[in-house]
């Protein structure tokens, strides 16, 4: 299979030298100083950046301007094209609308959203600096299991029960370590994934008032002495 990687920042670097060290061959263009435009946009799998635009039509990419429109148009109808958001988002969608795997780009409802996460395997979150962690909780309740970056800034790792579920954040070596693991091991996966769903019980909203009122309840206590 030949991917091609366009334009983006350290993120699509860490990705084209992963893909190439599993022995992949990878195209690339306005990444990482090369600039194979053709090949890029020739490949089977197309990995376009986050954001997917940097103003207007301009793709997000070093070197020559590219319009995102003249993309889609060049290229092949049965690829598979993992995008990110961008301001043309409505007229990019129109001109990907006939590709074999069109994009999936913007925010979901909840509705779209629960759709996606059935759809998936695991749930991947990759942030160094997190508070609420909420996006996470939502996936674990839904029956993904987590991969999580197990930084000391984010407050995502509570999530995870075992280390199977963490890895090292910002170590892109450990991420896909800890991915392969969980497809090689399906009948595990299957397992978690109903004892994380179980796990998120814990934290439903009258678990959630029910713990407020009894902190309240000590904090009283404890004041009148």
């Amino acid at each position: 299979m030949l991917f091609g990687i366009i334009g983006g920042d350290r993120r699509q670097e860490e990705l084209l030298a992963l893909l190439r060290r599993d022995g992949y061959t990878v195209a690339a263009c306005g990444v990482a100083g090369e600039m194979d435009w053709d090949a890029a946009v020739a490949a089977e799998v197309v990995i376009l950046p986050l954001p997917l635009c940097k103003e207007g039509d301009t793709l997000n990419i070093e070197g020559p301007r590219r319009g995102a429109g003249a993309l889609f148009r060049q290229l092949r109808r049965d690829q598979l094209i993992l995008a990110g958001q961008g301001p043309k988002e409505r007229s990019l969608r129109w001109q990907g609308r006939s590709l074999r795997y069109p994009p999936i780009m913007g925010f979901f409802d909840t509705e779209r959203l629960c759709e996606l996460m059935a759809m998936s395997d695991l749930y991947v979150h990759a942030a160094d600096v997190e508070i609420e962690a909420i996006a996470c909780l939502e996936a674990v309740a839904s029956g993904l299991v987590p991969v999580i970056a197990d930084s000391p800034l984010s407050a995502t790792p509570q999530f995870a029960l075992d280390h199977r579920s963490l890895f090292e954040a910002g170590n892109v070596d450990d991420l896909a370590e800890r991915i392969d693991w969980w497809y090689e091991h399906a009948t595990a996966r299957h397992q978690m994934a109903r004892i994380y769903a179980e796990s998120a019980n814990q934290y439903r909203l009258k678990n959630s008032i029910r713990k407020a009122e009894q902190m309240f309840a000590e904090e009283i206590a404890e004041t009148l002495g």
